[in-house]
């Protein structure tokens, strides 16, 4: 909210401070809210002019985002109604920000959100909800995983298919996932550099069951049981 100490911050031109941010606004208003163009001024003293439609920024800006992650600029640019073109766009449903089309304010039909690690390509509904997606959800340097997402308790996990890739010791992971977005552990692909194994695995990850296969350089290297990730024989009596 907004405290009005000088000129018309209803229907005018004023000034307004944000108490909990420590900044203070100077432009004109609408219904209460900055709107049109203005300056925002923070508690360090720094101006920014910036254009606002009915409270929203809107207009090209410079701005520093959550997690010290710098971009350019936001801009939003009317199409037609409240229909608009959106960069930059913080959604706070989401915790994310949003590069497409947004209408009255939600993200609309097809865009990009990104954030938090997650970099994806997504379909809405038309009242904002996400329909699927696909991209990127990176949890450390060198460790992401890749492929097809779902929004689930409040947030995206995996869904169908995909990679898991660490770039710090040279494995991929390919598997497949459950509706509760476990992943299934009957059949996986792990490969590090040349070899790969392809076959059930344990929670660990680690090739157990029958019917395992490990091969290096696109040839057999061994083929049959594995227990917790030791090779047990082609018929499960572990080799001398």
């Amino acid at each position: 909210s907004v405290a009005c100490v000088e000129g018309d911050c209803m229907n005018g031109e004023g000034m307004a401070t944000y108490p909990t941010l420590g900044a203070s606004y100077y432009g004109t208003f609408q219904d209460g809210y900055p709107h049109e163009r203005g300056v925002v001024t923070n508690a360090a003293g720094r101006t920014m002019i910036i254009t606002h439609y009915k409270g929203i920024p809107w207009g090209p800006a410079a701005l520093e985002l959550v997690d010290d992650e710098k971009r350019d600029y936001l801009h939003l640019e009317f199409q037609s109604g409240d229909l608009a073109k959106a960069t930059n766009f913080y959604v706070p449903k989401y915790r994310l920000y949003y590069k497409g089309l947004i209408d009255d304010f939600m993200p609309y039909r097809e865009g990009r959100l990104y954030g938090r690690g997650v970099d994806a390509e997504v379909l809405f509904h038309e009242d904002g909800r996400i329909k699927g997606a696909n991209g990127k959800l990176r949890y450390q340097e060198g460790v992401y995983y890749e492929g097809k997402l779902q929004w689930k308790d409040n947030d995206f996990t995996f869904s169908e298919r995909g990679t898991l890739h660490n770039e710090n010791n040279g494995t991929r992971i390919d598997m497949t996932f459950l509706p509760n977005g476990k992943p299934s552990l009957q059949q996986m692909s792990i490969w590090r550099n040349d070899t790969v194994y392809v076959g059930p695995v344990d929670e660990n990850l680690q090739p157990h069951g029958e019917r395992g296969r490990l091969m290096h350089n696109g040839r057999n290297f061994r083929y049959g049981v594995w227990k917790h990730g030791v090779y047990q024989g082609k018929y499960g009596q572990q080799p001398a």
